[in-house]
């Protein structure tokens, strides 16, 4: 898997070979190529529902918080390159069920990552606008960020690292601002 070929481009020769496998073994595990590829999408989202659930239950400061999570994650990117570089490229491509595959997983990590925003909101007494598009933005940032990170040297990665719990704590300090500007509104209209 390379960063400019997806599923539909490869054949099952040359997936058999990379897996040291005889092509007709293949079917033993999978129907076609699509199959291995949802199969690959449901452990990428396993895997990064996890590095969220994990981080769901983190305590400390949010920026505490943001820098686990995001090293953590970062991390997986890097372990799982090739996979992360095949979800880019299907999330734009030809198979209608690998887009909705990949869809719903992100949906259901921006879920997990709503839930963790809210959780940490109310350890810490604070108020975000809807925690969904929040949720939302800083997945988007993290996927785009982690993937164009990949091939990069180490301390490339790590300024990218930097940078990216630098977009997530302002998406948050965003999120927060509008919630009590929200709230002045609302008290002002009451008045």
């Amino acid at each position: 898997m390379s960063e400019d070929r997806g599923i539909a481009s490869m054949s099952l020769r040359e997936v058999a070979k990379e897996a040291g496998i005889a092509a007709p073994s293949f079917y033993r595990h999978f129907e076609n190529l699509e199959e291995l590829g949802l199969t690959l999408v449901k452990e990428a989202g396993g895997a990064l529902l996890k590095v969220v659930r994990d981080a769901r239950h983190a305590r400390g400061e949010s920026d505490d918080v943001v820098r686990r999570a995001v090293e953590v994650c970062m991390e997986h990117f890097q372990e799982n390159g090739r996979l992360f570089r095949l979800l880019a490229h299907e999330l734009t491509g030809s198979s209608p069920r690998m887009r909705r595959a990949i869809q719903q997983q992100l949906a259901s990590i921006n879920a997990e990552l709503s839930r963790a925003i809210k959780r940490q909101n109310r350890l810490l007494h604070r108020q975000l606008t809807d925690t969904t598009m929040v949720a939302e933005a800083i997945s988007t940032i993290t996927f785009y960020m982690g993937v164009a990170s990949i091939d990069l040297p180490y301390a490339a990665r790590r300024e990218t690292e930097k940078r990216l719990m630098h977009h997530i704590r302002a998406i948050l300090i965003g999120a927060e601002t509008m919630a009590r500007t929200q709230h002045v509104e609302r008290q002002l209209l009451l008045v």
